[in-house]
């Protein structure tokens, strides 16, 4: 459930669209017309206007949320993430909507959403230095007053369009190639279109130097190729250059570790790519570099090195030059040094010998994935991991129906962050017990054989967490629940400590184990985990570690339940 807010610069068309970051209560209440007459409408704190087949862009889709009945009554799990969260209910006819903002804090009292008719905003992007529209585009829609972001939009075609009642919002446009652009929008309910136009967005310096060669770079320190490393040098081979920061959280959880993988798995190929990581200002010398470095090896990269070379630019002409202006932003230069523009690991890798299938997935399954599920059909689920893992995945349908299992069976977990594919797959599988073989054409999920329990948890990427989460749980506390959503606890103490709480798949699945359950209970500087075992056991729960993840789970019983 752990969600991060960090910057990352290299879009790309996204593989999924999670709900926002935030704490998730369950929030009560009853959706009514102008009159005050209970009615059928969707319930949710997160949209996605974007054009979703067989809808058009446009048509309000709920990522999450739950739908009323006759009575206009719904109790869902809504995710806020500061002080106030937003509920925007919308009826079946798209036509008519309405939003209440509610404290997270005190949730206990039912809130009415009242719905008039919604405004009709659209427009579209274009790009006058690079005299045509961006590749890809994504508009954020938040509410002004409370901040929440309630709705997103992204496109292939530079358009947005979406519905709200009226109000004030912030309007926050951005894409490939280009920089982004906020706005203040304000709807009223005597204008119910609003054509914001063509919006132009500058181009970015990479977009400007596309199929010419990049600008120059400016180098103070090397590591693994001299200081007066060029371009040229590279001729005939493609270059991937990395530029990051050691503060930067999805470089040093996300890209620099991808990479890394890559550059070991292809090394018979290294006469065919270089990658480069150009770190930016933060650090004067190497040095410096290696001491920041020392902490991020042990807790994120299983104590290795960077395998590639690395660059130093103290001045920082080099970011000015290529216009970057957050991290990471990876590009790619082409063998004849021409740029290609920004690009990704997955890009590299396509312009090199593939690998075969079985060292792809060795490669894949102890790979750091980044995904959610939120009581997903079991195949969206395994989709959506295939996607992000780059790997096929698969269903042995025939041995899931003999099981007596569908693929559109709900997996009973909600989840969004990082985990290795390994843990990802055992934690979604676990529910319905289910298991994954490695097979000749991918990952092929099938009925657990009987007697065999969960896996072991060894790989290194299990390992490195048990002890990085038993270190957390250490860590002093301070807490006091009251009436709290078994749900929320669990959101809370990952907020507090940066790792995945979860309440255990199976014991939901066999009604063990309530998301809503009420918890009660309080620490005053206590260590973390003996405050949690305390507060758990009121509530005859308990908490262990395995796959990545913290798991609230039931108190074992005297005959193993």
């Amino acid at each position: 459930m752990t969600r991060f807010s960090f910057l990352h610069v290299c879009i790309v068309a996204p593989l999924f669209i999670a709900p926002p970051a935030g704490a998730q209560d369950a929030v009560s209440g009853t959706v009514v017309d102008a009159n005050g007459n209970p009615v059928r409408a969707t319930v949710a704190d997160f949209w996605t206007s974007a054009k979703l087949e067989p809808a058009p862009l446009g048509y309000m889709h709920p990522l999450g949320g739950g739908v009323t009945g006759a009575s206009g009554q719904f109790t869902i799990t809504a995710h806020f993430y500061g002080d106030s969260g937003v509920l925007l209910a919308v009826d079946a006819a798209r036509d008519r909507g309405g939003l209440v903002v509610v404290d997270p804090a005190n949730l206990s009292a039912p809130v009415t959403i009242k719905l008039g008719p919604l405004v009709e905003v659209h427009g579209r992007f274009f790009c006058e230095e690079l005299q045509h529209p961006p590749p890809w585009t994504n508009v954020y829609i938040k509410h002004k007053a409370s901040g929440h972001r309630l709705l997103q939009c992204d496109s292939h075609e530079a358009t947005f369009a979406f519905k709200l009642p009226p109000g004030e919002y912030s309007f926050d446009g951005y894409g490939s190639d280009v920089h982004g652009v906020k706005k203040t929008l304000t709807l009223v309910a005597d204008k119910p279109v609003v054509d914001m136009g063509t919006i132009d967005l500058r181009a970015t310096g990479i977009a400007m130097h596309k199929g010419k060669a990049p600008p120059p770079w400016h180098v103070t320190d090397a590591r693994g190729v001299p200081k007066t490393v060029q371009v040229s040098d590279f001729k005939g081979k493609w270059v991937l250059l990395e530029f990051w920061g050691v503060y930067c959280g999805p470089c040093i959880a996300r890209s620099l570790p991808g990479l890394m993988d890559l550059y070991e798995a292809h090394r018979a190929d290294r006469d065919k790519f270089e990658i480069l990581a150009f770190h930016d200002t933060t650090v004067q010398d190497f040095k410096e570099l290696d001491q920041k470095l020392v902490p991020i090896k042990k807790s994120h990269w299983n104590g290795r090195d960077l395998p590639f070379p690395i660059l130093l630019d103290s001045t920082g002409e080099t970011l000015k030059a290529f216009g970057v202006t957050g991290f990471p932003t990876t590009v790619l230069i082409d063998p004849d040094g021409k740029l290609v523009g920004q690009a990704g690991e997955e890009d590299l890798e396509a312009k090199l010998p593939p690998l075969p299938m079985a060292e792809r997935l060795a490669r894949a399954i102890d790979r750091q994935v980044r995904t959610y599920v939120d009581d997903s059909p079991l195949n969206e689920a395994i989709q959506r991991l295939a996607e992000a893992a780059r790997v096929p995945i698969r269903l042995d349908a025939e041995a899931l129906t003999k099981a007596g299992i569908q693929p559109n069976d709900t997996v009973p977990l909600t989840l969004s962050g990082r985990l290795s594919l390994r843990s990802w797959l055992n934690v979604v599988l676990d529910a319905h017990k289910l298991t994954f073989n490695m097979a000749s054409d991918g990952v092929v999920i099938a009925p657990r054989p009987a007697g065999q329990g969960s896996p072991p948890q060894d790989s290194p990427a299990q390992r490195a967490s048990i002890e990085r989460i038993e270190a957390r749980l250490r860590e002093a506390t301070t807490f006091d629940f009251k009436d709290k959503p078994l749900a929320a606890v669990a959101t809370y103490f990952e907020n507090e400590t940066g790792e995945n709480f979860i309440l255990e798949p199976a014991a939901r699945k066999a009604g063990r184990l309530d998301p809503n359950r009420k918890v009660f209970g309080s620490a005053d500087n206590k260590p973390l985990g003996a405050a949690l075992k305390e507060l758990l056991g009121l509530a005859g729960l308990t908490y262990v570690i395995r796959d990545e993840l913290v798991v609230l789970t039931p108190v074992p019983t005297a005959a193993g339940g």
